[in-house]
């Protein structure tokens, strides 16, 4: 079972890099960083599920700090893949009634935050 939606995508994408049959090494290997990154991401989120202590302000402080010790080339990076998570995130949400109330208010900010065009030069 894939995690995400865009697992099988993802898999689609490498097997016609890295065709199965041909490179089977290449192909697993490619399948084994993607599972790794995407528990990084899990890793991640978790960071900001959990609460510290009662200081709000601390997880903010902690991406903050993060993304700003970051190459200003990554920074860019990081923003664009969060932005478009973001679209994809609200769009795909919205358009299948994949919320309720317990989510729906950060989906309607994410849709409003991603109506703007964005462009995310790659420098």
């Amino acid at each position: 079972m894939n995690r995400y939606s865009d697992t099988n995508q993802c898999q689609d994408k490498v097997a016609q890099r890295f065709n199965p049959e041909t490179n089977l090494k290449g192909y697993m290997d490619r399948m084994g960083e993607i599972r790794d990154q995407e528990e990084v991401v899990d890793g991640f989120l978790k960071t900001f599920r959990e609460n510290y202590f009662g200081e709000d302000d601390t997880k903010e402080n902690i991406f903050f700090q993060a993304l700003m010790s970051q190459h200003r080339t990554h920074q860019q990076s990081i923003m664009k893949n969060m932005f478009n998570a973001l679209k994809k995130y609200a769009n795909e949400s919205l358009d299948n009634d994949w919320f309720d109330a317990r989510n729906e208010q950060g989906l309607k900010w994410a849709k409003e935050a991603t109506d703007l065009e964005a462009y995310f030069p790659c420098i």
